[in-house]
């Protein structure tokens, strides 16, 4: 809803840690969290499936940089391998252009949406404000399920003691299919954020 966007973004002003998973499609509560935090400048926009038309599923390239915290981070490393949207159905979020000082982990651009600058980004993550956002809200599953086994949805995937692993996944051809690091993604920036919650966060220790 507004109210619940307006109030996370006033949170993230105020110095709180936020992991945004942006809902499908909903341009309006993604922009007010993100021009609520950094201004107007930078409007989310909702990219279709690209060419061919039912290649939902999509997979985004993490960039190579062993040195980032969150990337390569203290439940694995996921440089170079991917992040898999979750039956986005025409409706992942993307910015063409990052605020100041912000750090893109996944391009928009792919084999399927070659009309995208390779700045524009899916996955990326603010250095001044204290705010990670992912493009799409993706389903989690536990390995050795149906779900888990899934390669075309529930691209997060957890033992079963809780721990992320890499699925692979992606496309609706599965010959496609790539290791999805989703969920080490996640707890990466989880534990970053815990960190940052505590030195940097409204209260800090």
């Amino acid at each position: 809803s507004a109210g619940l966007s307006t109030a996370l973004a006033n949170y993230v002003r105020k110095g709180g840690c936020l992991v945004y998973y942006a809902l499908d499609g909903n341009v309006t509560s993604t922009n007010i969290v993100v021009n609520g935090i950094f201004g107007s400048n930078y409007s989310a926009t909702a990219i279709g499936n690209g060419s061919p038309s039912n290649a939902d599923d999509q997979l985004y390239l993490i960039n190579n940089d062993l040195n980032d915290p969150i990337i390569n981070g203290p439940f694995g490393n996921a440089a170079g391998y991917y992040w898999g949207e979750d039956n986005a159905h025409a409706n992942t979020m993307i910015l063409n252009a990052l605020p100041p000082n912000s750090v893109q982990v996944c391009s928009a651009s792919n084999s399927n949406h070659t009309n995208l600058l390779p700045t524009s980004s899916v996955v990326w993550y603010s250095k001044s404000s204290n705010l990670f956002f992912f493009g799409d809200t993706v389903g989690a599953a536990i390995a050795g399920t149906g779900d888990g086994n899934n390669t075309t949805g529930w691209p997060s995937l957890y033992s079963t003691t809780g721990i992320p692993m890499p699925k692979r996944y992606g496309f609706v051809n599965t010959s496609l299919n790539q290791w999805c690091y989703n969920s080490i993604l996640e707890m990466n920036a989880i534990a970053f954020y815990i960190r940052q919650a505590a030195v940097s966060g409204i209260n800090p220790y």
